[in-house]
């Protein structure tokens, strides 16, 4: 017998959460052929990727109904966001410390709501380092509020959750799955698409919290189609 894990959108994005690796070591101590799919960290890193913003730029430009000052911030600095994201995120992975220089200058990364917050930093007290993480986390949030603005069922770390916390019906919820036509709808199933499940007699997914509920019911969904 085959099983594969699943934990879908979205848990922590620093870390996998920790049910599949734990539960992927029982079964396998106890003989059981068994490996794990951690969709929520692939999923982010989609979103958090050039090619995930150009996407999204296009579903801002080709749909007219988005409208806040969150997009307009961002459809003007298009060009700026698309040339760091990648550079930022292999930073965050601590690929390119070098960029940390880069980062604490003023002039390199957009700021806007969040990282607007950002304190003023004594690099002889902090770290350079230390200091880039913590504006580039912030540029991240940044970037969360435009994808917010396009799709308001995303949290940073959850999806779905309000329609997934005590609902009387499940009505909201179940038309979400049906619809299945947000921008993170389209980004699981390209991700499932170029997966290969046939090898595997159970698969299973794993719901900790109500902001995994809905990623998990539209991968189950696209998984038996």
């Amino acid at each position: 017998m085959s099983i594969l894990l699943i934990s879908p959108p979205f848990v922590q994005l620093n870390s996998p959460y920790s049910a599949l690796p734990f539960l992927i070591g029982s079964l396998k101590a106890n003989g059981i052929d068994c490996s794990g799919y951690d969709l929520g960290i692939k999923i982010a890193g989609k979103l958090f990727s050039k090619s995930g913003l150009e996407l999204l730029y296009d579903t801002v430009r080709t749909c007219g109904k988005f409208k806040s000052d969150d997009i307009d911030f961002f459809m003007a600095y298009k060009n700026d966001y698309i040339k760091t994201i990648g550079h930022v995120v292999s930073f965050l992975k601590g690929k390119n410390p070098n960029l940390a220089i880069k980062i604490i200058n003023p002039d390199y990364l957009p700021v806007w709501k969040m990282s607007q917050t950002a304190f003023e930093c004594n690099i002889d007290q902090f770290g350079t380092t230390d200091y880039a993480r913590y504006l580039a986390s912030l540029y991240l949030e940044d970037i969360f509020l435009f994808y917010k603005a396009v799709c308001p069922d995303y949290e940073l770390s959850r999806y779905g959750e309000k329609l997934a916390v005590s609902p009387p019906f499940f009505d909201k919820l179940y038309k979400s799955v049906i619809d299945n036509n947000d921008i993170i709808s389209g980004m699981i199933a390209d991700e499932l698409i170029h997966s290969e499940f046939t090898d595997h007699e159970i698969i299973a997914l794993t719901v900790p919290f109500p902001g995994t509920l809905l990623g998990a019911l539209k991968t189950a969904k696209f998984i038996k189609e």
